[in-house]
């Protein structure tokens, strides 16, 4: 009885890592609480772009392009499971490419600057960052709302948690989700600054730099992506059953679909003001 019961948990742990079971959680959390969040302006725009760029277009049509192609992966995956683990590989990288774009178009049609465009990934999130920061941008939940400092997080007590509390699938604080995700979002951030700035440790300068830096859940997207690109996504390779990661993948695609709605929504509301038209 004791070598079965010792086989039931060996199988147990082996379908269960930590770090797969980490990430799955803090997704279904993302997908569950983003489920009614809106974003509104909350600056009013009167001005036309006369001569609108024929880039928003092209931007319009890769969000579409890619969101096609998630829904179509998505029924494959609800008739063959086992096709989840391959698409779990790189639904960060489209999902950000979504929220990426329409990033840039948001930013367009708020400076009315064809620039916006050539924004890259840091500057067009940190801008995004910005606009909630000052109020410029406002989504009816303050989980998504949050801005905060890298020195910020780093010394204040709510990012202390209870052990194994992020392996919970449920019967935990939302507060302390929400939390545990910044904190996640952190040592990504701090992995993806040491690889940019070619240094083994944040200290000195690149601590001050560091800890300028401004951390918001809209981060979630760009790390996730870095971390399919660069780091890889380790709990591919475990012995980890189909249905789990059709369960990770649908949490991920409800997160972006929820997301990119809200975005959707003010950059056609500006759009009918600015081009007298909804683009998305």
């Amino acid at each position: 009885m004791r070598i079965i019961l010792e086989k039931i948990i060996e199988q147990k742990r082996r379908e269960n890592p930590p770090d797969f079971s980490t990430h799955a959680n803090y997704i279904d959390f993302l997908c569950g609480a983003s489920q009614d969040i809106s974003l509104e302006a909350q600056q009013k725009f009167a001005n036309k772009i006369k001569n609108p760029s024929k880039l928003i277009k092209q931007k319009a049509r890769l969000i579409h392009f890619t969101l096609q192609s998630i829904q179509e992966e998505t029924k494959i995956i609800d008739d063959n499971n086992e096709f989840a683990v391959v698409c779990c590989s790189w639904i960060p990288v489209k999902s950000y490419y979504i929220i990426f774009n329409a990033l840039l178009i948001l930013k367009y049609l708020i400076t009315c600057d064809e620039k916006a465009f050539s924004s890259g990934h840091t500057e067009v999130n940190n801008d995004f960052k910005g606009y909630l920061a000052n109020g410029e941008l406002k989504f009816n939940k303050d989980f998504f709302n949050k801005v905060y400092t890298g020195k910020e997080i780093e010394v204040m007590s709510i990012w202390t948690s209870l052990s194994g509390e992020s392996l919970k699938k449920i019967a935990f604080i939302e507060d302390h989700r929400h939390n545990h995700i910044i904190k996640k979002i952190i040592e990504y951030r701090k992995e993806e600054f040491r690889r940019v700035k070619g240094v083994k440790s944040i200290n000195g300068k690149s601590k001050v730099e560091f800890q300028k830096s401004r951390i918001n859940l809209s981060d979630f997207f760009y790390c996730w992506r870095i971390k399919a690109n660069y780091r890889g996504m380790e709990f591919l390779d475990k012995d980890i059953p189909d249905y789990k990661f059709r369960d990770y993948y649908n949490s991920y695609v409800g997160f972006t679909n929820n997301y990119f709605k809200c975005l959707k929504k003010v950059i056609n509301e500006l759009a009918v003001i600015r081009l007298g038209e909804n683009i998305l």
